[in-house]
């Protein structure tokens, strides 16, 4: 799966930037322990395979946080730009049924009606997530397994979600790198919506 590359990664490189949004930076090993208490979380929710998380965060730290973290409970990621049409998110979240949210409190406005449980990333970490272990989660086993939903435009009807599995991501990542599309020493600016596939996959890849 991608987020095992990603630990190999952090094996490497531990103390390198891997993360940066405004003042705040993370080095692999921060950004991989802040994901990891984020799945261990999860799944004392329930959260595996096959089984959706909505994000819906404004564009902040917790982007990357939040999507790392779905990954490595094995859930289904289901990002939910907050700066979508009311109506859209409200037809995601029917679509994917997520059965947790993930937000904070600037977006909080934006949420679209939903039955999921709603937790604030930024409000409840200390109180729920950050007692939880920082060690990666045991792997699954789950290649097969949706990694993420995302939604066709609409253009043409009704937007479509559609699921993409670890295995189909894992080997897009691999086909960029034996091309030399990326390499580690390249930095990424991510400056699309996260409900789009471009930001998602250039986050976790390098």
């Amino acid at each position: 799966c991608m987020h095992e590359a990603f630990e190999k990664v952090v094996e490497k490189r531990p103390d390198h930037p891997a993360y940066v949004f405004k003042d705040e930076t993370y080095t692999y090993r921060e950004l991989n322990a802040k994901a990891n208490k984020l799945a261990h979380f999860l799944k004392s929710k329930g959260i595996g395979p096959e089984v959706s998380v909505g994000v819906c965060v404004r564009r902040s730290a917790w982007m990357g946080i939040g999507a790392l973290g779905v990954f490595k409970s094995a859930g289904t990621f289901v990002p939910l730009d907050p700066n979508y049409p009311a109506d859209r998110l409200e037809h995601m979240v029917k679509v994917a049924e997520p059965k947790i949210i993930l937000t904070h409190e600037a977006a909080e406005e934006n949420l679209p009606p939903n039955d999921a449980e709603v937790i604030f990333l930024d409000r409840d970490w200390e109180s729920l997530v950050e007692s939880q272990p920082d060690t990666n989660p045991a792997s699954l086993g789950h290649a097969k397994h949706s990694c993420y939903i995302l939604f066709t435009s609409g253009s043409t009807g009704m937007p479509k979600g559609i699921r993409v599995g670890h295995e189909s991501w894992r080997n897009m990542g691999v086909a960029h790198a034996e091309f030399g599309v990326h390499d580690p020493e390249d930095r990424l600016l991510q400056f699309a919506s996260l409900s789009f596939s471009i930001p998602l996959f250039g986050t976790f890849m390098s």
